[in-house]
Formats: C-alpha cells, structure tokens, sequence
C-alpha cells in the first residue's frame, strides 16, 4: 500500500501472538498492532484478513456483523458460492456482485487467468497443461522457517523435526503440494486417477475467474527448495495456428507482465530474479503449430499483494464500498 501510495483516511492495523504490540510507520503515521477481540469497526469501509484459515472463521464472522466489507486473503472462503473471488487484473466485474464479503484466489490463478485470457483474443482454447515448482512461501512466513531450519539441519547432519510439510523439502523436490487446505481436509491428497486434492481446488478456482473457459486444463503442483518465488511452465493448444509475433505483441501490451528479450541463455529470470518485483516475468514464449509454450516467474507474496491492491483500487474506483 505504501509503494502503491494507496489513499486511506484511517488505518487500524490488528493481530495476534508476537504481532500485537508491534508499530508500523505508514505515511509518515504510527500504527500499533492491536489485539483483535471483538474490535468496533464500523467506522471501516474494509477489512482485510490475512489470517491462517482456521482463524479465519471467527474474524470474518466478526466483521460481517459489523456491517463491513471483508477481503479475506486466506483460503477460508475461495470456494463459497456467493463470496467473489478477486482478479480484477483478469475481470472486475466479479467485485460487483459482493455482498459484503471477497475473496482472494491462490497466487497461481490470476498469472494463469491472465495468460489464458490475452491467448484467448488470438484463438479459442483447446487444452491447457501447467506445472508449478512452488517454494516455501506458498506456506507463508511459517513455510520459509521450516526451510530455514532444514537447510541448517542437514548441514549439520542433523535429525529433520517434524513441521508444517509432511516431507522434507531442504535440497529435495517434491512433486506435490500438501497445502493446509488438503492438510486439514478428510479426503487423502492423492487420487490414483486425477489431481491432487490441492491441484483440484486451485483449478475450482481457475473455473470461477474464468468460468466462460472451454478447455480440458491440466494441473501439477510440486515444491521446489528455495524460499521465495513461483515457476509456472504452461502448454496451451489453440484451435488454430498464431504467429509468434501475435503472441510476442499481446504480451509485451499486457500490464503487470514484462517479457524476456535476451538471446543468452544465462539471463533467463529465475525465481531469484522475480523476489520483490510485482510483474510477472514470461520468458520461453514458443509456438509450434497450434501449441503455444511459456514459462511465467513471480514472486508468490508480491503478486497475491498486487492482486490486493488491484482489488482495493477497483472498489474504489467503480465506488463498491
């Protein structure tokens, strides 16, 4: 918000555990963190949660009888039908069915959404096949801790503890993501015969942010050791043949996208390249008859606060709050 020099007229910042008490100095302002017991909030025009989502409940359960609009940027409430899901870099129109509450997707569906959707100007959609290498901070700060303690553990030789990932990621490569929503649910994670179950529901989410998509799309999740940043590789089939330069000219007009032009293999963006940045990095753009290739690089926690602003703008802007 600060980057974005976002307008606010108020700004309460709430928490809990070691968060509370802290100060945060935003536009020349001191904020403390206070603890969220049953606040008063009607004085806010929106409440954004950033929570774990088995706190997420009660908090946004409190804000609605409140009388206030909620963001709620944990996974509690992707899937419920009539809580909007927020891609306005994709379509806004979405935010203005809200009744009171929004959603945010999982960080893998606006980049996909927004590549689908500029394909899908030059030619309908057949078939989509993505793989994501994921890094730690898919699981939040607590996923980049149990990375750090990993690495020192097995440099020093020794015993891996048990913590948030059922497998140890340190210097390994998991091809699967046990995301908290599979973690808490009853169903097992793996199907012999389909998707995962976290596989499955970022694609539940692709479906609602484009709900107009005609095509088969396949998904694969794997965790990569490294702590921050996303590699998406994407094959699309079309049902006709584009140019490269079509692709080339649709892509390099595309807000929040920049696209690789080097020649040399070793300026390739690599996830290291995309920490901090809020575009998505495409680079390997390929075309071979009605088959197009991609890889997209972002930074996971950028581009979901990027998406939150975009949000914020468009409710603004199209006066929903």
């Amino acid at each position: 918000m600060a980057e974005e020099s976002f307008p606010v007229d108020a700004l309460k910042l709430f928490g809990a555990g070691d968060s509370a008490g802290d100060v945060h100095t935003y536009e020349g302002g001191h904020h403390v963190i206070r603890p969220f017991v049953n606040p008063d909030l009607r004085d806010l025009d929106v409440v954004v949660v950033a929570t774990p989502p088995d706190q997420a409940h009660d908090v946004l359960r409190h804000i609605a009888s409140q009388g206030v609009l909620s963001i709620d940027t944990s996974s509690a409430s992707r899937l419920l039908p009539d809580v909007p899901l927020a891609a306005p870099a994709v379509d806004r129109r979405a935010l203005a069915d809200h009744t009171g509450a929004i959603a945010t997707p999982n960080g893998l569906v606006p980049p996909l959404a927004l590549v689908l959707t500029r394909l899908g100007e030059l030619a309908e959609i057949r078939t989509v096949e993505s793989t994501a290498l994921l890094s730690a901070a898919a699981r939040g700060r607590s996923g980049i801790t149990a990375l750090s303690q990993q690495v020192v553990a097995v440099l020093n030789q020794q015993p891996l503890r048990p913590d948030i990932f059922s497998r140890p990621i340190a210097f390994n490569l998991v091809p699967g993501w046990d995301s908290q929503a599979s973690c808490d649910s009853t169903r097992p994670n793996i199907s012999p015969d389909g998707p995962t179950l976290s596989e499955e529901l970022v694609l539940r989410e692709l479906s609602r942010v484009l709900p107009g998509l005609p095509a088969e799309v396949g998904l694969t999740l794997a965790f990569a050791p490294v702590f921050c940043g996303t590699v998406l590789f994407t094959t699309v089939r079309l049902e006709r043949r584009v140019s490269l330069e079509a692709l080339r000219r649709i892509f390099s007009t595309t807000p929040g996208m920049v696209m690789w032009e080097g020649e040399e293999f070793d300026t390739l963006p690599g996830s290291i390249d995309a920490i901090e940045q809020s575009d998505i990095l495409l680079s390997r753009l390929r075309v071979g008859g009605d088959t197009v290739r991609l890889c997209l690089t972002f930074d996971n926690l950028r581009l979901a606060a990027r998406n939150l602003i975009l949000t914020l703008e468009a409710l603004r802007d199209d006066e929903l709050v």
